[in-house]
């Protein structure tokens, strides 16, 4: 939190007493009459501007809820060190960063609080990936660095890994902190507590001493950057139980810990629940075009493939979008087991469609609300 230098207003005052005498009366009125002015020697303008030539900051951020390769909106989480006005944009994925002048004079804008604060966007593609870009304007108009924030569809099915991190990480948010007793290099024990934010950031304390950094997971890892004892980053392993404990590997390599090597495992966490293990993909689908009037065309297997380490179950397969009635589903088949794929499904173009192109998602729900998307 930064601190504000503001020059203080002084007053002065004095008492001026008044003697006036009433015409028929020996005795005079005492009446006060209280002036304030400022001291034009000593005491400068009536009030002095704030001194204040420090940016605010934006510690880090992220996107959340966005379900699926069909989502059409996200909830975007960024944390701000003070108040203020920010402004934000949306850019598809890979276009150039505007400035933070452009973001302001272009973007939308909210109010910021110290902490946590929420973005939610409307109106995606469905499948497509975006960047929001974030600038926070202070009261004194300070502007902050510019943040970017990725918006991706989640469990798609196309990047397993990816999809794997995202369930693991949003399994260790809903958690919240999570505690355990770690051995100290040099003997004794430490009580440290662990903390994935929203924001994408990860609180560390030690014995009562907290610190944030970014961090991101790659598979089974949680890297935290610049929380290295060298100030390079930190690499800690983990594995979540059924019991709800989180086993760390790799704490000796905290900053300011002075923690042993070795795994340790936490204290249980009732709110730490290991994520589902299958993760299915859908295969896109297309059909050669038609002659009008000609006969249907033949349906289509549709293929899907469970790369994770344990069965699927399937809830639903449907259609959406807007060429969503111009196809007709068939088949069956309810399960996927580990490293498996099938195509008992089938997705035909219906009879009589009008001359034009037709384009739809199909969805398919799994495992208690995972699904898995592709577009026909």
């Amino acid at each position: 939190m930064k601190t504000k230098q503001i020059a203080q207003r002084r007053l002065v005052s004095f008492l001026a007493p008044l003697l006036l005498c009433v015409a028929g009366c020996g005795n005079p009125i005492l009446r006060d009459a209280w002036i304030t002015e400022p001291n034009p020697v000593t005491e400068g303008p009536l009030v002095d501007p704030v001194t204040d030539t420090t940016p605010p900051g934006l510690p880090g951020g992220r996107a959340t809820d966005q379900a699926s390769a069909a989502g059409t909106t996200a909830i975007i989480k960024f944390s701000a060190d003070e108040g203020g006005t920010f402004y934000y944009v949306t850019t598809p994925e890979g276009a150039g960063a505007p400035t933070a002048e452009a973001i302001q004079t272009g973007g939308a804008n909210g109010t910021a609080a110290a902490g946590i604060n929420t973005i939610s966007l409307e109106g995606l593609e469905p499948g497509a990936g975006y960047t929001v870009y974030i600038v926070l304007a202070d009261a004194a108009g300070n502007f902050s660095a510019v943040l970017d924030i990725p918006v991706s569809p989640r469990r798609t099915g196309d990047n397993p890994a990816k999809d794997r991190a995202e369930q693991i990480e949003a399994a260790l948010i809903t958690a919240g902190e999570i505690t355990l007793t770690a051995p100290r290099a040099g003997g004794g024990s430490a009580q440290v507590g662990i903390t994935l934010g929203e924001d994408g950031r990860i609180t560390i304390v030690i014995d009562g001493s907290a610190k944030e950094y970014p961090y991101i997971i790659d598979g089974d890892t949680i890297i935290v950057a610049g929380g290295g004892s060298d100030g390079g980053d930190a690499e800690l392993g983990f594995a979540i139980g059924d019991d709800g404990t989180l086993t760390l590997v790799g704490l000796d390599e905290l900053a300011d810990g002075d923690l042993a090597g070795g795994p340790v495992v936490s204290d249980p966490n009732p709110h730490l629940t290991p994520p589902p293990a299958s993760i299915l993909g859908v295969t896109a689908l297309s059909f050669d075009g038609a002659v009008y009037g000609d006969a249907q065309p033949e349906a289509k297997p549709i293929t899907i493939t469970n790369s994770g380490t344990g069965a699927a179950a399937i809830s639903a397969v449907a259609l959406s979008g807007d060429g969503k009635d111009a196809f007709t589903l068939g088949g069956s088949g309810d399960a996927v087991a580990a490293g498996s794929s099938i195509a008992t499904r089938t997705v035909q173009p219906v009879a009589g469609l009008a001359v034009g192109s037709y384009t739809a998602t199909i969805t398919v729900s799994y495992d208690g609300g995972a699904a898995a998307t592709a577009t026909l």
